[in-house]
């Protein structure tokens, strides 16, 4: 049962983190209060990604090794430490 749990929160936290990065980066217009300028004015993105920038998928990237690596580090070192106890 605790395996499933386990399992669950780490889905859950990796399905959180998605949405907030995708949340961080989305602009919804019909809540920013203001109307949409004419087309002298000159509109600056600030959130906008830039071509050839990847540092949210090196963290993001970092994040899944750190899930993935971590476990198997840890069940390895309890492994090896059963496995010396009973020698």
């Amino acid at each position: 049962m605790t395996r499933k749990i386990r399992y669950f929160g780490v889905v859950l936290t990796l399905g959180l983190l998605a949405i907030l990065s995708m949340a961080s980066r989305a602009t919804v217009p019909s809540l920013q209060g203001t109307e949409t300028p004419g087309p002298k004015a000159r509109a600056v993105l600030a959130l906008a990604a830039q071509a050839g920038k990847s540092d949210g998928i090196v963290v993001l990237g970092i994040l899944i090794f750190m899930f993935i690596a971590v476990p198997i580090i840890l069940r390895y070192r309890n492994l090896k430490s059963s496995q010396a106890s009973s020698h």
